[in-house]
């Protein structure tokens, strides 16, 4: 279940230039869905197929589109009982930029509920070479779409790392912008502060394609040529090679983020308030789930819709939520969380002033054996919490189970200095 697709800059160049026909590939892409269905990747396929395609930078390349984004005459659900009737009258933006620059969605990829891990869930998007173990959380359809070749590229969502953990277990790329870099119009939130719209690719080269049709801020060119590199934890000898190989400086900086440790508890509290508020709108009346038979008055309604439409790992997060957010709790939970965010988002910037990078692992545990998804870390989050720009490096060797984050909007610089050390890295193993 290796990946097969041809790379999207590669398919759209002979899509422009006559070597393949428009709908080719989405074909091809649609045909390795079904055959692949026992991964669980996609809940809707395209029931028509498109034409002809624009003729732009992804001239038709076939994209896989998380079941949390719109796109108009596809259902989006968000994994979710709650939105089992909904149908998005619109595409979102992103889905807007990516067909203009034409691309063709083959469906629509499954995730955890509203992008929430569920860890006793057993149902789900499989590992493509190890389909015993089960993806979680935001962006695992779209990894396992991609990792499994049934298309380049895919979107998703990225609330806490967990698109990146999951592609780093498949050996493939993924993306999250800066905070707002990418326009979030048109995409279900379970968090509003810390969810982005996150790209999903075989290698870095494509994430680069589709990131710059998606944000001038990824299209920016990386400026100088001197790197300094800064890391947490001690690097493989091989990567460390592969470093010195680019002529980068090396900075360990630990010493940078006292507050670190205290990001997963500040990250759990805003999470779940803001999954509380968020949500609270969908109570059976104007939005979400609602029994037709049910003729209860509207308190006991909106309490059987939402008990019912909400699985239990959400209810749990929506009760966490509604107790941080309460008024004897609010400064003793949410209140010392922003500060923790805000002491994090400080200790960044001080960071980056004195490197230009930092490297750092993909979760708890990356590499230590095929297939195994990392466990959530502290240092997976400081993306999310602070809105800067992460991406994790493809495939195996040196580069495995490894991120490199930058400073707020440095999207361009970034995915270009990953795009180098990821060869360097190739060249070394």
């Amino acid at each position: 279940m290796t990946a097969t697709a041809p790379l999207a800059r590669n398919l759209a160049r002979d899509t422009r230039e006559g070597r393949s026909q428009p709908g080719q590939e989405l074909r091809r892409a649609l045909y390795r869905a079904r055959e692949l269905g026992k991964l669980d990747a996609f809940v809707h396929l395209a029931g028509t197929l498109p034409a002809d395609a624009p003729a732009g930078p992804l001239c038709g390349v076939p994209v896989g589109i998380e079941d949390t984004i719109f796109v108009r005459g596809m259902p989006c659900r968000a994994g979710s009982l709650m939105l089992e009737d909904f149908e998005p009258p619109i595409d979102a933006a992103v889905v807007e930029a990516l067909l203009a620059a034409g691309a063709q969605v083959v469906g629509k990829t499954r995730v955890d509920e509203f992008g929430q891990e569920d860890d006793e869930n057993e149902h789900g998007p499989r590992h493509p070479g190890h389909p015993q173990v089960r993806l979680r959380g935001s962006g695992a359809g779209a990894v396992a779409a991609v990792a499994a070749g049934v298309v380049p590229v895919a979107l998703a969502t990225d609330g806490g790392g967990a698109v990146r953990r999951s592609a780093a277990a498949c050996g493939v790329a993924a993306y999250k912008p800066t905070r707002d870099a990418v326009s979030r119009e048109g995409v279900i939130m379970g968090t509003s502060s810390l969810d982005e719209v996150a790209v999903v690719a075989r290698d870095i080269e494509d994430l680069q394609l589709v990131a710059g049709t998606l944000s001038e801020t990824a299209a920016a060119a990386p400026a100088g040529s001197g790197v300094t590199l800064g890391h947490l934890v001690r690097l493989p000898d091989g990567l460390r090679a592969a470093v010195q190989s680019l002529g980068w400086n090396l900075r360990e900086c630990r010493e940078l983020l006292p507050h670190l440790e205290k990001a997963p508890a500040a990250h759990a509290m805003i999470q779940s308030a803001e999954i509380s508020s968020n949500l609270a709108r969908f109570d059976g009346t104007l939005f979400g789930y609602r029994d037709e038979a049910d003729e209860a008055g509207h308190v006991e309604a909106a309490i059987r819709a939402r008990s019912q439409g909400f699985g239990t790992a959400l209810k749990a997060q929506i009760l966490l939520g509604t107790h941080v957010l309460s008024a004897g709790q609010y400064d003793g939970y949410f209140e010392q969380s922003r500060k923790v965010r805000q002491l994090l988002v400080g200790e960044l910037e001080r960071l980056f002033e004195t490197v230009d990078l930092l490297l750092l692992p993909v979760g708890k545990g990356s590499g230590e054996a095929a297939g195994i998804v990392p466990e959530q870390a502290a240092h997976d989050l400081l993306a999310n919490l602070a809105g800067h720009p992460a991406v994790t490096l493809p495939g195996g060797g040196p580069a495995a189970g490894v991120q490199l984050m930058g400073p707020q909007f440095s999207d361009g610089e970034l995915l270009e200095r990953a795009r180098e050390l990821a060869a360097a890295a190739d060249d070394s193993r």
